[in-house]
């Protein structure tokens, strides 16, 4: 799923009996950067699932005019 600028906000994998195995929600912020991954695997054959979250952190560098 995407959002109205275009982001890629939602990514679903689901298997042949339709079960959602892996989802990722993506966060962005003004400037179109992610800020949040919220991620979601569902290994059902190996008996466990996985919840995380991953936040970014950017810095910028000013152009050193070279």
């Amino acid at each position: 799923g995407y959002d109205e600028n275009g982001n890629g906000v939602l990514q679903e994998e689901k298997n042949p009996e339709g079960e959602v195995v892996q989802r990722v929600e993506r966060t962005y912020d003004d400037d179109g950067n992610v800020t949040e991954s919220d991620v979601f695997i569902h290994l059902r054959e190996r008996g466990y699932s996985r919840k995380y979250r991953l936040v970014y952190t950017y810095t910028f560098w000013p152009e050193s005019g070279e």
